[in-house]
């Protein structure tokens, strides 16, 4: 169950940082007011301590004194016991995922974004393409290296996931099965140093967890020769 909690989380965090990234940093090219605190505001996440924000973010969704739910009442629904369901634990560690995580990448990708050539978008405005053609016939195949090593970066890092769910979720009993948080480190943890004491068995654990590591990196740098193209190669 943690490998299945792990790449659950994984799949819905990882496009969430790459689309939010994308959109933040298209945002920082264009002048506008404000702009000095909409970054300021953008790269917080990455100077803040995780675990205040993990805290803050538990208690805005507590169940019964939360602002979210507070919010939710007020628009006549009921209460969302956001710990205690698969669906409500995926959302919240996802979320926090997403937030502490879309700093650093959004800065990548605003500097790969000054790097490509104005020059290129002035030649496809005057054969007449369209903006979603620049974005997909410009845009992206030049700011894929970039792209990729945000990818491969918050892949691993959720991944290895354990932050969030050690602060967030309450301790686990020895019904592992009923925590849907737990994630393949998490799972690491508890195996070795909280329940079992098991240290061999966490050993394997963690060897594991290496392969899975190791596997995904292989994946992506196979996929990287389609994808990745680097200046006038691709």
């Amino acid at each position: 169950m943690s490998l299945g909690n792990t790449l659950k989380f994984a799949a819905i965090s990882v496009p969430g940082v790459m689309i939010l990234s994308m959109g933040l940093a298209w945002l920082m090219q264009h002048r506008f007011k404000g702009e000095g605190l909409f970054r300021a505001v953008v790269f917080l996440p990455a100077v803040c301590l995780p675990t205040a924000v993990i805290l803050v973010f538990s208690w805005m969704f507590q169940t019964q004194y939360g602002i979210v739910n507070a919010a939710i009442q007020a628009m006549g629904g009921d209460p969302v016991s956001w710990l205690g369901s698969s669906v409500g634990v995926t959302t919240l560690v996802s979320l926090l995922v997403v937030y502490l995580s879309f700093s650093v990448p959004t800065i990548i990708l605003y500097a790969g974004m000054q790097d490509i050539s104005p020059d290129l978008y002035e030649a496809a405005i005057l054969d007449g393409a369209s903006a979603l053609r620049r974005f997909f016939g410009i845009t992206l195949p030049m700011l894929s290296p970039s792209l990729f090593f945000v990818l491969i970066t918050t892949t691993i890092g959720t991944l290895k996931l354990f932050d969030v769910v050690y602060v967030l979720l309450p301790p686990v009993d020895q019904s592992m099965s009923l925590n849907h948080g737990f994630t393949l480190v998490y799972y690491y943890f508890y195996t070795g140093f909280v329940a079992m004491g098991e240290r061999g068995y966490a050993a394997a654990i963690a060897l594991f967890i290496l392969l899975v590591i190791l596997l995904v990196s292989l994946v992506l740098l196979r996929l990287q020769r389609r994808l990745v193209h680097y200046g006038e190669d691709g």
